[in-house]
């Protein structure tokens, strides 16, 4: 652990970044289902309730991003599909935008398309 933190203290330090925590971000994805919504189930404490996944769940993907001051970028949405409709964005939070892949998840293209568009835009 010591080795870890003498270390991104060494990258903080090389890029001028140990009295900038403004400029300092962390980027995450998660991914969930529009299509599976588990049973309520009931049972005692000492059972674990299985549900039943249907092969066929679609997955959308939110890539978020926040600084070490608690500063947020607007969601990015990676849609399953094809074609990229203007609707699926409708009641996202401002400054949201999003894209589509085959599968809902995030590919290099996209990533690269959050980061230099989106991404730097909010983040300046």
């Amino acid at each position: 652990m010591s080795k870890y933190f003498a270390e991104l203290h060494f990258v903080l330090q090389q890029n001028d970044l140990l009295e900038a925590p403004e400029r300092i971000y962390n980027i995450d994805e998660t991914g969930f289902s529009t299509e599976h919504t588990p049973p309520m189930v009931e049972c005692g404490s000492e059972c674990k309730p299985q549900a039943i996944t249907s092969p066929r769940t679609r997955t959308v993907t939110i890539v978020g991003g926040a600084n070490a001051i608690g500063n947020n970028i607007p969601p990015f949405f990676v849609f399953p599909g094809m074609r990229c409709v203007d609707h699926l964005l409708e009641g996202a939070l401002p400054g949201s935008s999003g894209g589509m892949s085959d599968s809902g998840f995030v590919n290099r293209g996209l990533f690269e398309t959050y980061l230099m568009g989106h991404f730097a835009k909010h983040a300046i």
